[in-house]
């Protein structure tokens, strides 16, 4: 991860329930940018968009996203957009 933008919304009491979603907003060539929200008895309680970046194992610089990487994150594609590459 290189970037994490959090936003802190509303107060969250312990013990309690809250649901999580995470979609990807953008593919760069090396990295993956994701938003996700945090809810609690239907209020969003905190937001963030973080972005991460493929690195290559040997040489830990940033390595090229693949078809085949892209093609798994299309179930968290957020809905309306399309990240194909052109």
């Amino acid at each position: 991860m290189v970037r994490l933008d959090m936003h802190f919304r509303a107060e969250l009491r312990w013990p309690g329930t809250i649901e999580m979603g995470l979609g990807v907003t953008k593919f760069g060539r090396t990295s993956v940018t994701f938003d996700q929200v945090v809810f609690s008895e239907g209020t969003c309680i905190a937001s963030a968009r973080s972005v991460s970046v493929l690195l290559d194992e040997a040489t830990r610089k940033p390595k090229a996203l693949t078809e085949e990487i892209i093609g798994k994150f299309q179930p968290w594609i957020r809905r309306g957009l399309d990240l194909r590459k052109s």
